[in-house]
């Protein structure tokens, strides 16, 4: 049975957060931005309800970045390590970078919505894993439906 209520947090440990309600989607990103950012072959980003995501601590830790217009990336300013992704088109959604989810966690998500985005931009030797793959974001992604 999967954890009620899981936390996570950085690196260092100085930003810790708790997720009060299940991923609505998860996107396992394949575009240039969140492979350089994240230093993977893409990064994994639970869509949350922004009030379903606690900041527990370090909440002055923590620096934004705007990658590309209006997308702000939120990381730990002393270790650097990638928890959360604002849209300024959906103020009152955040993703949350799920590796960070203590214990490997599971954000508790529908196992239909898991999915690959942005797999037209990914690495040209990497090979995709099973599941839903879509070239940019489907229609049905999550983000901007509450």
């Amino acid at each position: 049975m999967e954890k009620q209520n899981p936390s996570g947090g950085c690196l260092c440990g100085k930003v810790r957060y708790q997720l009060l309600a299940p991923a609505k989607v998860v996107e396992h990103c394949h575009c240039s931005q969140c492979r350089r950012a994240h230093g993977a072959l893409y990064a994994s980003g639970g869509l949350f309800n922004t009030p379903d995501v606690k900041i527990m601590a370090g909440k002055n830790n923590l620096t934004r970045y705007e990658s590309s217009a209006g997308n702000w990336r939120e990381f730990c300013t002393t270790c650097g390590c990638h928890l959360f992704m604002t849209v300024d088109q959906f103020p009152d959604e955040i993703y949350v970078w799920v590796a960070s989810l203590d214990e490997g966690a599971h954000p508790g998500h529908p196992a239909d919505k898991d999915m690959h985005v942005f797999t037209d931009s990914k690495a040209a030797w990497e090979t995709l894993p099973p599941g839903n793959h879509f070239e940019t974001l489907p229609p049905d992604s999550g983000i901007g439906k509450n």
